[in-house]
This record gives C-alpha cells, structure tokens and sequence, in this order.
C-alpha cells in the first residue's frame, strides 16, 4: 500500500473526454506531473462535455485503476446525486480535496455543502479555473451570484486554499472574496508528453493559413476574428475547430463569412481529440485566438510548442509575445491593430516566418522544461 498522501479530486469531465477544454486539461496535467508524489483518486461524470451517453469500455460507479496509482470513478447519470458524493467524501484516508471548476452543482455546490452541514473541514483546494474572470461572469450573472451568495453564506470559503493560476485570477479572486482570502499561486501545468520536434512550414510570401482552436461561443469571440476579415490584403485561409456550443452565436458568424471577400476563405472543421492537436497545429502557419481572457490558455502553448506564432488578446498570462518574436498579444479594443497584424502575418517570406516560427517553439520549450510550476503546484498540498 502506497504511503504516499491522498488527495480526492472532484471533476465535472476528466479524461478520456476531451471537450471540456482547458478546464479538463488543467487538471489531467496536474495530476500526470504530481503522481509520482500523491496518489489520486478522481470522482467525475461517464459521459464527456455536452454528451449524454456515457464512454465506451469504461464501467460507471466503480473504481478503476490506472498507472501510478490513480483511480478514476466514474458516476452514472443515474446515480449522480448528492448521496454519491457525500459517498467519497466520508473517505477519511484523504488528506486534501480538490475541486476543480467553481459552479458545479455535484462536484463544486454539493461537497462544500455538505462539509459546511457536517462542519468537517479537510483541506479543501478550488481552482476557480477561470470562471471568475470577467470574460466568464457575463454569462449567465445572475446564476453565478446567486452561488456566490450561498458560497459566502455557509461560510466555507474561509477555510479553504483557492489556486489560482496567475497573478490576473488572484486579482478576481480578491475581488470576489475579500483580500484576506487564502490564495496561493501556481501556473497550470502542461503535459509530460508535449515536446515535439521542430516542424518546418512553407510560408509563402502574401498568404498564410491560420486555426482557431475553441468552442464555437461567445466567451472565445471567434465572431470578433471573422470581423477583422472583411478589409485583410493577401490570400488568407482560417480553419475553425471546437466544440459547437452556442448554434445562435455560430448562425450570426455563418452570416459574416458569406459575406467575406473571395481571398478569404473560412472552413468549420468541428471537433478533435487532443491527441491530434499537435499534426493539426503544423498544418497551420499562425493561430488567432481572440478570447476576452484566459486563466492560462491551453491552446496557445500548444500552439508556441508546434512552433506556431500566435495572436492572442492582452488578457491572458502570455504578455510582451511581439517583443520576444513569438507572436503578439492585443487590446481588443484596438481593431485596426489586430487587422494590421494579420496583415504583417501574411505578409512575411519564408525566411522571416522560420525566424519567428524557432523563435516560438523555442520560447515554449523554455516554459515546458521550466519546473518552477511544478513545484508551486505541489507546495499547494503541503
């Protein structure tokens, strides 16, 4: 039996989904670079983000073992209730429990509830992944300060530790619950297995193709882009690939991108498995991920670590991109900005785009061997 500490970690979706996004990325990474230091054990859903039938070859309400000591339940939608929370949580071996994501009825709400009911407070770990972001509040407000309000009433947000990944979620973080709230910072993590060899790209001078990696709703403002691209000089072709949240939002970009000029070209490629985001990334000279803001944003490292410059909004962790060679971070208020850059994207020459293309995976491979973050993220359980 493993002497190592136990942490129970609460999830909407885990692994082998996929559509969560970065959310469930975040904290597969985490546990894939802490195992070898904790064992954990992950309650969550046996169905993926936005799907009803459950995964194939994987048996609901039980535990299933996996590598280093890490084991998945995953609960049916039958049996997913309070009671089979509370189930988990009457585990007295565990000496942390993680909750990740902030407005969950069954994995956030239902076990600070019952640990506020019992008044039994184990060490407690949210991260809020950024749903506190002001990006994130404007949907659905009134939902989310109604849980606010029964958060602070049961009191409960006192005795835990928020994690935070940036300096950016610690300041929403404060403003939601006061400055004596106990928050720690630790970047998320990326995965083991990200490395990757340079991938060379012909770059033709005046055309360049580029992706936009996220759900198709308006948190990730791809109709934003689509709107920069009335006016672009140059022979520019975008492929779009998320999950189709919101099919309202998605019928006002279709109406944009008919009525896109005949040297641009817009394709809706639908959704793939992170497995494939690397092959898909190297088929792409630039990504352009126009979110209003992003805790850490999954998508744009994997982009930098394919050697893929990207463009991004000024509202993410990843600051001062232009100066560095490596992409460029935007007001979004600026549009004419965004537009020129595209522009200067298309623009570049072969020679020019393989100086910022190394110049990216460099850049990423720099962060990726950095282990600073992972020890931060580890200091969060001690």
């Amino acid at each position: 039996m493993s002497d190592k500490p136990k942490i129970l970690v609460l999830i909407d979706w885990y692994l082998p989904g996929y559509k969560a996004g970065g959310t469930l990325r975040a904290c597969a990474n985490l546990i894939e670079n802490l195992q070898t230091d904790f064992d954990f054990d992950v309650v969550t859903r046996d169905t993926d983000y936005m799907e009803s039938e459950p995964y194939e070859d994987i048996k609901a309400n039980e535990w299933i073992f996996h590598e280093n000591n890490v084991r998945i339940y995953y609960i049916s939608k039958d049996r997913l209730r309070l009671k089979t929370i509370k189930e988990h949580l009457r585990i007295s071996e565990y000496e942390f429990v993680y909750l990740s994501g902030m407005y969950s009825r069954y994995f956030t709400i239902y076990p600070l509830y019952y640990l506020a009911l019992v008044k039994k407070f184990p060490n407690i770990i949210l991260a809020p992944r950024g749903m506190l972001g002001l990006g994130a509040w404007t949907r659905r407000p009134l939902l989310k300060k109604m849980f606010l309000h029964f958060f602070k009433f049961i009191g409960v947000y006192k005795t835990i530790l928020f994690h935070a990944s940036g300096e950016e979620e610690h300041a929403d973080i404060m403003n939601r619950f006061g400055v004596k709230t106990n928050v720690k910072i630790a970047a998320d993590l990326t995965s083991i297995k990200d490395a990757n060899k340079f991938p060379e790209r012909e770059k033709l001078e005046g055309e360049a193709n580029f992706i936009f990696v996220g759900r198709i709703s308006k948190e990730k403002n791809i109709k934003y882009l689509l709107e920069r691209l009335h006016g672009i000089k140059g022979k520019l072709h975008l492929e779009i690939y998320g999950a189709m949240f919101n099919t309202e939002y998605w019928a006002e970009c279709k109406l944009i991108i008919e009525g896109l000029p005949s040297n641009v070209s817009v394709t809706y490629k639908g959704e793939f498995e992170y497995g494939e985001v690397d092959e898909i990334l190297r088929k792409h000279h630039f990504l352009a991920l126009p979110s209003p803001s992003e805790n850490f944003g999954h998508a744009i490292l994997e982009a930098l670590s394919s050697a893929c410059p990207v463009i991004i909004s000024d509202n993410t962790p990843w600051k001062g991109l232009k100066n560095k060679e490596v992409g460029w971070d935007i007001p979004l208020s600026d549009q004419s900005q965004f537009e020129n850059t595209l522009e200067t994207c298309l623009a570049m020459d072969q020679e020019t785009y393989r100086h910022w293309s190394k110049k990216a995976r460099e850049y990423a491979m720099t962060y990726l061997k950095d282990r600073s973050a992972r020890d931060l993220n580890k200091a969060l359980f001690q």
